[in-house]
């Protein structure tokens, strides 16, 4: 059975979505090896989910079909200026990103009756976040079925062309140190995702060198053969306390 708290979170994201959809787009484009991109930044109104300035809209990958990622940015409510820039991935594999955003860290959740609540706990309390709905398929990202992605690699070569257009679309945010954070299974995506940042700058692949300072993943799930074997002792035998089972296993 699906839970209400999910289904409130759907149901909002598709009345933001249709908002988002109907808000004035910037359109900026670029081509890199005979593969054309092009990222489209609505400016949602302020107030809407929350006070600081937003950006929503789609980064497109052209090639025999499309790919399409699906973004919300949320200024810092701190000191955006200087304040890092943070992407989210959620995991699954298959979770929206905005389902996170809507019932986790970001900037609003959603009340019984479907309107928005302000989070003062959210990470754009001291941050600049983006939340991303990827690969393509996830969420409100989509493209043919044929062209999605099925490594980490892809993974990482598509989120490292997106990064590039959003930082040369949005300068100012340039210079300001940037994290890659994800749950669950992106444990696979942050990683790969990081890796594919590192070595793009290394190589000076991209007009824009990303500041990429560090990553993080909370409950990831990277390798299970080497982390499912330690799960019965965590069980039973961990730093918060928690028995999750009467007896070591």
């Amino acid at each position: 059975m699906i839970g209400r708290g999910f289904m409130r979170a759907a149901l909002c994201g598709l009345v933001a979505l249709t908002y988002l959809a109907s808000c004035a787009a910037e359109v900026a484009e670029a081509a890199t090896n005979a593969t054309s991109y092009t990222l489209t930044m609505n400016t949602v109104d302020e107030g809407f989910c929350d006070t600081t300035k937003q950006l929503s809209g789609y980064f497109k990958i052209d090639g025999s079909k499309s790919k399409n990622y699906f973004y919300w940015f949320f200024e810092s409510r701190g000191t955006p200026s200087t304040d890092p820039v943070v992407i989210w991935l959620t995991g699954g594999p298959g979770c929206s990103s905005i389902l996170a955003l809507l019932q986790e860290n970001g900037p609003c959740s959603v009340n019984d009756d479907l309107s928005l609540k302000r989070n003062p706990f959210s990470w754009n309390e001291r941050a600049n976040v983006m939340w991303i709905d990827q690969p393509v398929g996830v969420g409100f990202s989509y493209g043919d079925v044929s062209e999605y992605d099925t490594d980490e690699t892809q993974v990482g070569d598509d989120m490292f062309h997106f990064l590039q257009e959003f930082f040369q679309a949005r300068p100012e945010y340039q210079k300001q140190p940037f994290f890659v954070f994800g749950e669950s299974y992106a444990g696979h995506y942050v990683p790969a995702i990081s890796h594919r940042i590192f070595t793009g700058n290394q190589k000076e692949e991209g007009p824009v060198h990303i500041n990429l300072q560090g990553f993080g993943i909370g409950n990831g799930l990277t390798d299970p053969e080497v982390q499912y074997k330690y799960y019965p002792n965590m069980a039973y035998n961990n730093t918060y306390g928690v028995k999750a089972v009467a007896y070591p296993v």
